[in-house]
């Protein structure tokens, strides 16, 4: 990934994301593009008691991009200084996510990397943050940092790696792969986590005693070698670490307290999807863990094709 594509509204919460892409740009040495999307927010005219008064949009728009790349070339200058970076201003007539990712698809980028920005209650509810509508349509990885914490300037915690053993989430491994190294030589460790949704173990009734958690124990174990197997033919490395959880809330509720309790400094995850109604209503997994997670979340789209 030696492509970012950094993604700032020029707020302080937007910058908590600078030090992730300082980060990743020196360990891979990538090129950063700092992005600011102008939204077109002025109306054309404005209605008085006695008549209309035509507003200048354009020119409005013009000095506000104007504003916005002075502002990147200071963050640029300020920020960036030994790493290769440049800017870049999109006037946005679309909504802000999907400027976006039509920029990253336009001019190939590598991966997105952007802060959180908190709409809660009926607000998100009705058009969720900016962050999540971007992992929704990326046609590259995205790197998610949340707003609310302090990101260090290295790659520091423990990489979890969300698997299902799905053909999917193999595209995921050569992720985890590659940036394993960079969190391992800061004293982290590289898991790979598989959750058995409640669909699956519900089949058990852990209720009747030592007989259900024995045979909760022997699925563990079926799923520890699989996922064993896949570390030897895929990543060919002694030092991945698995673990096998049982749902206890919702699966994404499951994954961020794992990454909570459990020093987790990136999550690695794929893009499963629900569509259509089943989406509206309840989003994806990925979407659910964007908006909960306390550490930096990367969600690789792997839907469809290689």
């Amino acid at each position: 990934m030696n492509k970012l594509l950094l993604c700032t509204d020029l707020s302080a919460e937007s910058k908590r994301a600078f030090s992730y892409a300082r980060a990743l740009a020196k360990k891979g040495s990538a090129e950063v593009t700092l992005l600011a999307v102008v939204e077109d927010l002025q109306p054309t005219s404005i209605t008085f008691e006695f008549g209309i008064a035509p507003i200048d949009a354009a020119g409005i728009m013009e000095q506000a991009v104007k504003r916005a790349g002075e502002e990147l070339i200071k963050i640029k200058d300020g920020e960036f200084t030994g790493i290769s970076a440049r800017t870049a201003v999109v006037e946005g007539y679309r909504p802000v996510a999907r400027e976006i990712t039509e920029y990253a698809r336009e001019h190939g980028f590598h991966a997105i990397i952007l802060a959180t920005h908190g709409r809660t209650g009926i607000a998100h509810a009705l058009l969720g943050s900016v962050a999540e509508q971007v992992v929704r349509g990326a046609p590259c990885p995205v790197f998610v940092i949340p707003a609310a914490e302090e990101t260090p300037e290295q790659l520091t915690g423990n990489l979890i790696l969300l698997s299902d053993l799905s053909d999917e989430a193999l595209k995921l491994l050569p992720y985890g792969k590659a940036l394993a190294p960079h969190f391992q030589e800061n004293g982290g460790q590289f898991t790979i986590l598989h959750i058995v949704e409640d669909v699956i173990a519900g089949t058990f009734d852990f209720s009747i005693g030592v007989g259900a958690e024995q045979i909760w124990g022997e699925q563990q174990e079926k799923l520890t070698a699989k996922l064993n197997r896949l570390i030897t033919e895929r990543l060919s490395s002694e030092r991945v670490l698995t673990a096998i959880l049982r749902q206890e809330r919702t699966v994404a509720e499951d994954i961020c307290h794992y990454a909570k309790s459990h020093h987790g400094g990136l999550l690695v995850m794929g893009t499963h999807g629900r569509t259509g109604f089943n989406r509206l209503v309840v989003g994806s997994v990925a979407e659910q863990v964007v908006r909960l997670s306390r550490c930096p979340v990367l969600v690789v789209p792997v839907e469809g094709g290689e």
